[in-house]
């Protein structure tokens, strides 16, 4: 079954590059001893990349340019797609070529692939349960340093939406810096705030501006600076009620925090534009992905 929500995205060539060489460094060091002690030299193997338990996939490109890295004559054809769901104990990848480059390359494909199909299986729970509702489910940038470009496509994969991929894309005023903000200009933040948004849109028309708040009682002032989208952040079913009539279709809904597959129905319920969540990166659990030699 594919996933119809799953948007053309283009991996960075040059960073995968970047990600496989550290990755087999590390993990080959001065070279695979074992194998080259009992493999002959010249001995050919196939071998099928399994998934061991029903998962959306993602990582099948970067899992074949691991092998490929090591010795672009190995022959890898992926068998699917990333962003299809497939069953328990299905082949998803073919290698065939030279045994000892073939087991060089085993562990540090399978961690890849384990790790994005836990993602974007992750993902695809969240985005399932809202199927039939407006509310898009985003990422958020708790990710692996390094690893963010992997992190976020395998949201994609699971029919989720990225939120900001790094600090330049759009403007996200946090507690902390409303922390400083008050701390400098004291009573009169919110003028002074409001003075450099005009003077943002002024000359930045086309940046989006985004303000975190937690409390309803900030959520009033911050309605006034008229953001493009407002986060509610780590607020109880209550709290969010109360919000969305203080907003008033005045901005873009996010809510961040606090929500799990059973509280999601709930909070879309309420009218919310995105549910932001951290754990689809930091706490997905490794897809059972494994390699048998035929």
């Amino acid at each position: 079954m594919e996933n119809k929500n799953f948007p053309s995205y283009s991996i960075p060539d040059f960073l995968l590059r970047e990600v496989i060489k550290r990755s087999l460094e590390e993990d080959i060091g001065n070279g695979d001893l074992t194998s080259s002690l009992f493999i002959p030299r010249n001995e050919k193997a196939k071998a099928h990349i399994i998934v061991r338990e029903e998962a959306v996939l993602s990582g099948l490109e970067v899992a074949c340019q691991v092998f490929s890295y090591i010795d672009p004559s190995l022959r890898c054809v992926s068998l699917f797609m990333d962003g299809q769901k497939v069953e328990k104990n299905t082949p998803i990848i073919e290698i065939s070529g030279n045994a000892q480059t073939l087991l060089m390359g085993e562990r540090v494909a399978l961690n890849f692939l384990s790790h994005l199909c836990g993602i974007a299986t992750l993902t695809y729970r969240f985005v399932e349960v809202l199927r039939e509702s407006k509310t898009k489910i985003l990422d958020t940038r708790k990710t692996l340093p390094g690893l963010r470009f992997l992190q976020k496509y395998a949201v994609l994969c699971g029919g989720g939406a990225n939120h900001r991929y790094s600090l330049s894309d759009h403007i996200l005023i946090k507690d902390n810096h409303l922390s400083l903000i008050r701390r400098k200009m004291g009573e009169s933040w919110l003028e002074w705030l409001q003075e450099k948004i005009t003077i943002i849109r002024q000359h930045k028309p086309l940046v989006r501006i985004e303000i975190e708040t937690n409390t309803l009682e900030e959520l009033s002032c911050i309605c006034t600076l008229s953001p493009d989208i407002i986060m509610l952040d780590n607020m109880e079913l209550n709290q969010i009620s109360e919000g969305m009539k203080i907003i008033n279709h005045k901005a873009l809904v996010e809510v961040s925090g606090r929500v799990n597959l059973e509280k999601l129905q709930a909070v879309a319920r309420l009218g919310v534009d995105f549910v932001s969540l951290g754990l689809l990166t930091h706490s997905a659990q490794a897809v059972d992905v494994s390699m048998d030699i035929l």
